[in-house]
């Protein structure tokens, strides 16, 4: 067995004590039976991963609608400056105009 698999399973399981070190210095919730004693420190850190993966997403979804709703106010209010009321609506409902619009006001 290579060194490396020998060490990785010396390391996959840990005491519950190390976990709550771990949790208390990472300010982080692993997901673990409290009744364990010992924790695959593998399948937590998974789980983890995966839910840090999850709140990114769900972060950056926000964030892209807020940059959107923002960008979108700044055509309308341009195009209202310009006198232009009735290409709100246009830009409204045909995003290649719209997108033409972002070009041309430097959106």
């Amino acid at each position: 067995m290579a060194e490396k698999d020998i060490c990785a399973k010396k390391y996959m399981t840990v005491s519950a004590d190390a976990v709550r070190v771990i949790e208390s210095h990472t300010n982080t919730k692993l997901k673990y039976r409290k009744d364990e004693e010992e924790i695959d420190m593998c399948l937590a850190m998974d789980m983890l991963l995966a839910e840090a993966e999850i709140k990114g997403e769900k972060r950056g979804r926000a964030e892209g609608r807020e940059e959107g709703e923002k960008r979108l106010v700044q055509l309308i209010l341009r195009l209202k400056k310009d006198g232009r009321i009735a290409d709100i609506v246009t830009a409204a409902d045909d995003i290649k105009i719209r997108n033409e619009m972002y070009r041309m006001y430097g959106i």
